[in-house]
């Protein structure tokens, strides 16, 4: 296929359809398994599915775009570090990007198919208004967050995406923004707070259910642990939102103010 900004479009579109195929089959297996629809087994099938697709298109996406496996195994400061190659080699990060977007969108599709509603129904007005604010105070919590880190003698590194977007330039420094300030939200809102929300306010009701869906958005959205208690917090007032809101759309608009933000300062 060959790097290229035709290939990288073709990839995404590729990604995304194989996404929704496996979401429609896995989505078929659980309808035709009632006993599959305990919720810590529909959590492992429809999780671990996800971040396995997410896994599997990310190499082969990276091999179409004419990345290397020798990529994974080259030296960072002295030492082998595989995830230093999603960020510095370009098809792999685009391929990486991608793989995750599908992998994410996936659990919507499952939930959609399953007769679920992940992403609600259409906002009253007044959650037009309350989302930006909502953001706003999340923004103002994470730069407090940062400044305490650093009067204690921890100053927060910066994320990997932060530090590519730093360093890359053209259409692939443009992709990577379009991933951050659209993609990412929207297939991590339907993860989160449309598919993993409602599976768990089935079996522990809306109050756990968002703690819940919130604590797991922090563990595994990033390696860095300094960055763990802002990252709970979005997801608690993104979860917040969907359950109050009864829509997705209010904590999408959080996410994508406070991904755009965090791209730009």
């Amino acid at each position: 296929m060959g790097f290229s900004p035709t290939s990288v479009v073709a990839l995404g579109l590729l990604d995304v359809g194989i996404g929704v195929v496996w979401a429609f089959m896995l989505a078929r297996a659980l309808q035709r398994f009632p006993a599959a629809r305990r919720w810590w087994i529909e959590g492992a099938a429809v999780g671990g599915a996800a971040i396995a697709v997410g896994g599997v298109l990310a190499v082969v996406g990276a091999m179409l775009l004419g990345g290397s496996p020798a990529d994974l195994f080259e030296r960072v400061d002295g030492k082998i570090i595989p995830a230093a190659a999603l960020l510095t080699h370009p098809p792999w990060l685009v391929a990486s990007l991608f793989g995750t977007f599908a992998g994410n969108l996936s659990t919507g599709v499952v939930s959609m198919r399953l007769g679920e509603r992940p992403a609600g129904g259409w906002p009253g007005w007044r959650w037009w208004l309350v989302a930006p604010l909502v953001s706003l105070g999340l923004v103002i919590v994470a730069n407090g967050w940062g400044h305490l880190l650093a009067a204690v003698g921890h100053p927060p590194e910066s994320q990997g995406l932060a530090e590519t977007l730093a360093r890359e330039t053209g259409w692939v420094r443009a992709t990577v923004l379009v991933y951050v300030m659209t993609m990412a939200p929207l297939a991590e809102e339907l993860m989160f707070r449309g598919w993993l929300q409602s599976l768990l306010a089935r079996r522990f009701g809306v109050k756990l259910a968002v703690v819940g869906q919130a604590l797991v958005f922090g563990a595994m959205h990033v390696d860095r642990l300094w960055a763990i208690p802002p990252l709970v917090l979005i997801g608690l007032a993104c979860g917040w939102l969907r359950a109050r809101s009864g829509s997705l759309l209010p904590g999408l608009i959080v996410h994508m103010l406070n991904n755009s933000l965090a791209a730009f300062l």
